[in-house]
């Protein structure tokens, strides 16, 4: 069988196509007419390529009632607008003849179809306009049954139109519906939090993956069975009050529980459950969002208990200097006591005054009584070694920082971290160095409590000699005087009217024993810096 040379000249049978078509731009510029359209509209092809449809086709201004110029128009702008064929009633047009034959209007009745060619984008390209004259025909008829069919044809027209129209409005409805479906479904498939279904009767209906991971139970396991299996026994009866609450549609908001997993482990969880209503206004059943809050109370709890720790070591700490400073401040009246009263001894022992040398025996007793009981106390209470290990100074900082931030909260006060990396570790008693920098953190929220700009600034970074690392406490307060200044680190020297003046002791001497320093200066932010350092890992002494 032979094959053609060449592929078929796909212009030249359009234009040598019996049919009369014209094809449009969406401009409604013409690009391309067939010869038929061409003899039937008494018009040449090298004319009217590129001109406007209207230019070159415009009504008979000696008929101003005529309208087949306005049907084609709208015609072609539905088909702009809704991509689909649009078939037009019959229309009588006016044809003007060439100029060679006078430029007259010959009346012409067509029967148009109006077509889209789209791109592969789903865009409008091109418009194919066909006639079909039926001009003979519509002669051949009688006027009134022109008319009738005219009448009958606008009628089936519109009423197309009015069902391409609705039809088209429930597309785009039913497009919005199944977009806003999948959009839901991703939402809940994709949420961490577990999220479930369920009938009034608390049968599951859905079961997203998240509660899948927090359960145990797949979506085949759980759909369809009674929600209760989740519930730990002692709590059975919360289902009920749940259901109870739905069927008066009633939302119930976040409250804490427990579910128990498809292992028999419980789960702590926050719970919100709310109605979910049909078209109508039915409840049908409810929704119920399960958010999993162990890890966070397993951290308040570790906060709790460190805190309770650094309250109880604090108080021994202070008790510990208090014995200490006791110690060592009576211990000077008591040996002036020992000496006074040796003296008194001696001379009444010269005069023979057994009696009085019998009381002074007795007060030199007591007197040796009162120091072993003062020694007593400081040993007792400062007894036990230090539970020093490496630490990553930087996690010891920032968990201090968390446990005075109800305070800073309170007092207003923005808390700034800076930390300079990389910074190596530090061989310290984790609670006695969060129970310093607490302590500072707190005198410095104090001293900012008449300031307008209250900003706690805490910086952590490594010495220029690398042997330490520093940690600065800065505030934004008045300041200190250079008399406080001198004697700050003293016992029993404070600024505040029911301070004691022992925290700054016990925190110098914290510190010291560990191999480090703790001063004070002022900054450039108008209040007083506490700085104290540390010893990196290698260089750090050994406990006591």
């Amino acid at each position: 069988m032979n094959r053609p040379d060449r592929d078929p000249d796909f212009r030249a049978l359009f234009e040598n196509a019996p049919g009369l078509y014209i094809v449009l731009d969406p401009d409604l510029v013409i690009v391309a007419v067939s010869n038929a359209y061409c003899a039937a509209t008494m018009t040449k092809r090298g004319d009217i390529l590129g001109r406007g449809l209207f230019d070159v086709f415009p009504d008979n201004p000696d008929e101003p009632d005529a309208t087949g110029t306005a049907n084609l128009r709208a015609s072609l702008m539905r088909v702009k607008t809704y991509l689909r064929p649009d078939a037009m009633a019959l229309q009588k047009y006016d044809i003007r003849r060439p100029e060679s034959e006078g430029g007259e209007f010959e009346v012409r009745f067509w029967s148009p179809l109006n077509s889209p060619v789209l791109d592969e984008a789903g865009k409008l390209k091109w418009i194919i306009h066909r006639v079909e004259d039926v001009t003979e025909l519509v002669r051949a008829r009688s006027e009134d049954a022109h008319l009738r069919e005219l009448r009958e044809q606008h009628r089936i027209v519109s009423e197309l139109r009015a069902v391409n129209r609705e039809l088209a409005d429930k597309m785009d409805e039913n497009a919005k519906l199944q977009r806003d479906r999948f959009l839901l479904a991703s939402i809940v498939e994709s949420s961490d939090d577990a999220i479930i279904a369920k009938t009034l009767d608390g049968i599951v209906l859905s079961w997203n993956a998240a509660a899948e991971k927090m359960l145990g139970y797949t979506a085949h396991e759980v759909i369809g069975r009674p929600v209760a299996i989740l519930f730990p026994p002692d709590l059975l009866e919360e289902e009920d009050k749940i259901l109870k609450r739905l069927r008066a549609g009633q939302h119930i908001h976040e409250y804490e529980t427990r579910r128990r997993r498809k292992d028999g482990t419980d789960i702590d969880v926050a719970v919100t459950v709310s109605p979910v209503y049909d078209v109508a206004g039915r409840i049908l059943g409810g929704a119920k969002i399960l958010r999993d809050i162990g890890e966070r109370k397993r951290t308040q709890e570790r906060l709790q208990d460190l805190q309770s720790e650094l309250i109880h070591l604090s108080r021994w700490n202070t008790m510990g200097m208090m014995a200490s400073t006791l110690a060592h401040e009576l211990n000077q009246p008591l040996a002036a006591i020992a000496n006074y009263t040796s003296a008194v001894r001696r001379m009444a022992e010269d005069k023979g005054n057994t009696v009085a040398v019998d009381v002074l025996d007795k007060i030199l007793k007591q007197r040796s009584r009162a120091s072993q009981i003062v020694e007593r106390l400081r040993n007792q209470v400062a007894g036990g070694e230090s539970q020093r290990q490496p630490e990553a100074v930087e996690e010891v900082v920032q968990e201090a920082i968390e446990l005075v931030s109800p305070i800073t909260a309170r007092a207003r006060v923005r808390t700034v971290f800076e930390a300079v990396r990389p910074l190596p570790r530090a061989v310290i008693d984790r609670i006695q160095i969060q129970q310093v920098l607490t302590n500072l953190m707190r005198n410095a929220v104090e001293a900012m409590e008449g300031s307008k700009v209250r900003r706690l600034q805490v910086g952590i970074a490594r010495t220029e000699d690398s042997k330490f690392i520093r940690i600065d406490v800065a505030d934004t307060g008045a300041g200190l005087s250079e008399s406080v200044t001198a004697r700050l680190f003293q016992p029993f020297v404070t600024t505040k009217s029911t301070g004691m003046g022992l925290g700054l002791s016990i925190c110098r001497d914290i510190v010291e024993t560990h191999g480090g320093k703790l001063w004070a200066q002022p900054n450039d932010l108008s209040g007083t810096t506490f700085s104290f350092t540390l010893p990196v890992e290698s260089d750090a002494p050994k406990a006591a």
